[in-house]
């Protein structure tokens, strides 16, 4: 039976005083920039239905009340002036502590010992040491875990554990953990462990925010031993996968107050998941214990008003911040033009801007946007480098051997607005000639690419580009 024309009338009309709502809203709380207003405003004028399917799609969210955002910003602030006051020569550090406070990030301590990985099998074999001693906790929040030997032997320790009485909770985001491994889950869940799955596409059908993902890979063991970086759990990572070959990430180890900063945001996360309060839990939140001397902030990134998301003013500060040099290591190099021309200023001022990705794409139009904007970087004097030597996945960033950075969040729109991240935000010349060491040894497995290469695409090769633009800001 065909729509007939009254009938499509009213479903037009209707259509348009939802979409006209809807973008009512999203200006008024922030949620747009200028540009995307007018692309969605152009959308929803000429076809109001496909307008409002889209922004069930990818439209940017409007959370109310239930963001999953920090409810901390500014604490910590009082200690970090008291230590700017005592400490002048250090003002540089504490003003991009304060900065990065203020943003939202966690609270600043200096009381930390650190452990790079730069190798998987390294960083698996210290987690699941940890987690196989673990006596009280074990909290874990992931994006993917696969169904193989690595994740098997994860699962089974988890479970182990909770039969032993440890209280296991593990948070897997839904579209990133799909049901590979149900039967383990139930498994863990008899055993008296808790599992639930971030944001379920199917519960969140007709709301744009399926498209908000955790992202986050970070672990806390017992209170007392933390874990961020950029590791999921499969046999990829522990470079047992022939697709991928050798998989080059990162990811840091920690003891000290961090440890319990990490706990609180496992815990605002598990609270905004599942409306159950754990922050409160003496066993998760033992009193901290002074294990080293590394200055440390936990910046978590997430779908918050444009332009305040902490993870993205980490980002701007420390390359604004660094005048010798700035590394950085990234799968995903799509930068928002904030960080567009923050990098292209740096490095036309004589900083030395270097820039490494991978040389194999794991979406398929990320290839091609990420070869644009080297390109774009490089007729501003930033050096691009590909790397060759299986997959590049680290999310690396040190400027002048100090400022450090490591962690889940890309260079991109997705981790700067839509995505839920984590890094490590760490102020310490021996991680920074360790990061700055493996970022150089990488350089041995890459060659550095050129604009007369980029130019020599084909004709295909340049429609891909066109083509991959379009959807950048969702890659």
């Amino acid at each position: 039976m065909f729509v007939t024309g009254p009938i499509w009338t009213a479903i037009e009309i209707t259509m348009y005083v939802v979409d006209a709502a809807l973008l009512v809203t999203l200006v008024t709380t922030k949620r747009l920039r200028f540009r995307d207003f007018v692309l969605w405003l152009m959308l929803m004028v000429v076809m109001p239905l496909c307008g409002f399917i889209a922004y069930i799609c990818v439209g940017p969210p409007i959370y109310k009340g239930g963001l999953k955002a920090p409810p901390h910003t500014g604490d910590g602030l009082d200690e970090i002036e008291r230590l700017r006051q005592e400490h002048p020569e250090r003002e540089e550090q504490l003003t991009f502590a304060r900065a990065l406070s203020k943003a939202g990030a966690y609270n600043y301590s200096e009381d930390n010992e650190v452990k790079y990985y730069s190798e998987g099998p390294d960083y698996f074999k210290d987690l699941l040491d940890d987690m196989g001693r673990a006596q009280s906790s074990i909290s874990i929040e992931c994006y993917i875990i696969r169904r193989d030997d690595l994740s098997n032997t994860f699962m089974d320790i988890l479970i182990d554990r909770a039969i032993h009485g440890v209280q296991v909770r593990i948070m897997f985001d839904a579209y990133g953990f799909g049901n590979r491994q149900m039967k383990a889950v139930h498994e863990l869940r008899r055993a008296g462990g808790e599992c639930v799955m971030f944001h379920s596409i199917i519960r969140l059908l007709f709301s744009p925010r399926k498209n908000n993902r955790d992202h986050r890979k970070l672990a806390v063991i017992d209170g007392q031993v933390g874990y961020v970086g950029g590791y999921n759990v499969g046999d990829e990572y522990i470079n047992k996968s022939k697709e991928w070959g050798h998989w080059r990430d990162g990811a840091v180890r920690f003891r000290g107050t961090q440890v319990r900063e990490l706990q609180t945001m496992f815990a605002e996360d598990w609270k905004f998941s599942t409306k159950k309060d754990i922050s409160r839990q003496p066993e998760l939140f033992p009193p901290p214990k002074t294990c080293g001397k590394v200055s440390m902030q936990l910046v978590g990134g997430g779908p918050v008003n444009i332009g305040s998301n902490p993870l993205h003013i980490q980002y701007l500060t420390l390359i604004n911040d660094s005048e010798q040099r700035v590394y950085i290591e990234t799968p995903y190099l799509m930068p928002p033009s904030t960080l567009f021309y923050n990098l292209c200023i740096r490095a036309m001022s004589g900083t030395d801007v270097r820039i490494a990705i991978p040389d194999k794409p794991d979406h398929p139009f990320v290839y091609w946007a990420n070869r644009y904007y080297a390109n774009l970087l490089m007729e501003h004097g930033v050096r691009v480098y590909i790397y060759h030597n299986g997959f590049l996945h680290s999310k690396l960033l040190v400027g002048d051997a100090y400022y450090c950075s490591v962690g889940s969040g890309n260079l991109d729109e997705r981790s700067m607005n839509l995505n839920f991240e984590c890094n490590a935000m760490l102020y310490s010349y021996e991680l920074g000639r360790q990061l700055e060491d493996a970022f150089l040894n990488d350089l041995q497995y890459c060659t550095e690419y050129s604009c007369e290469e980029y130019a020599k695409r084909t004709v295909l090769q340049k429609l891909k580009t066109d083509f991959s633009m379009i959807f950048y800001n969702q890659l």
